[in-house]
């Protein structure tokens, strides 16, 4: 966010009083299929002033996170990672050793699709062992679809021994004329289940999105709220991608 046209935001505006942990996003972090964690050049400085954050507030808990798919990130990497004994060993101990460079509390690792519930708990435990044996922390992100995978009932009580906390994903950047970010139902749902199987609420947070979208209106003399829309992309601009996705959340 530090690099864009629109609004750049930059670690120091980040009201540090009203959070107990940030989470380092969206191209900070990356990792290899061999379980090694980087952190790109130009990402390295951004990532040090979030850390400087703690000097202000020595219990704010800063975490970098790594996997996931989208927005750069490449899913075959954890997806190797899953199959791979070495290489989620690895991630749990380049993840500590990045928690020492930088001064960082943890690490936070997002699912990826093609990972089976099993493998995602072993990924989980390995990196978590990895991390907690140098006192760091660690905490995963799953999309509601994660949560009904074949097995997921055997593992979940395990995810939740292996993590400080789960964030639930909530945002869906797919397509141009979704209304909302999510289906309620769905989430609704998906907590309800992650609760039954045995992983607990107070463990679990929602990943709310704060994003916008560049609508095509119907009359383009009515820009207000409640004038009509059509199918398609609105306008575009440095504030607006040309997939019709405003700036917030995303980089």
């Amino acid at each position: 966010s530090s690099r864009r046209a629109c609004n750049p935001f930059f670690p120091d505006a980040i009201d540090y009083t009203v959070f107990t942990h940030i989470i380092a996003s969206f191209s900070y972090g990356a990792v290899a299929r061999d379980g090694t964690i980087t952190v790109a050049s130009e990402d390295q400085q951004l990532l040090r002033d979030v850390a400087a954050l703690k000097s202000e507030d020595p219990s704010l808990k800063v975490f970098l996170a790594v996997g996931g798919w989208g927005l750069g990130a490449d899913p075959a990497n954890m997806v190797a990672i899953a199959t791979s004994s070495a290489a989620r060993t690895k991630l749990g101990t380049s993840g500590a050793s990045i928690c020492q460079t930088y001064g960082i509390d943890g690490i936070d690792i997002e699912w990826a699709p093609g990972i089976s519930a099993t493998q995602w708990k072993n990924i989980v435990q390995a990196a978590g062992n990895g991390l907690k044996a140098s006192n760091f922390n660690l905490s995963m992100s799953t999309p509601h679809s994660f949560w009904s995978s074949s097995g997921i009932n055997t593992v979940a009580a395990d995810l939740s021994k292996a993590v400080d906390f789960m964030s639930l994903i909530s945002h869906d950047i797919s397509g141009t004329n979704l209304e909302y970010a999510n289906s309620l139902a769905k989430m609704s749902t998906a907590v309800m289940s992650i609760h039954k199987l045995g992983f607990p609420r107070n463990q679990t947070m929602m990943g709310v999105p704060f994003y916008g979208r560049s609508r095509k209106l119907s009359d383009t003399t009515c820009d207000d709220d409640g004038c009509g829309i059509v199918s398609g992309l609105g306008s575009t601009s440095k504030c607006i991608s040309a997939t019709g996705i405003g700036q917030g959340t995303f980089p």
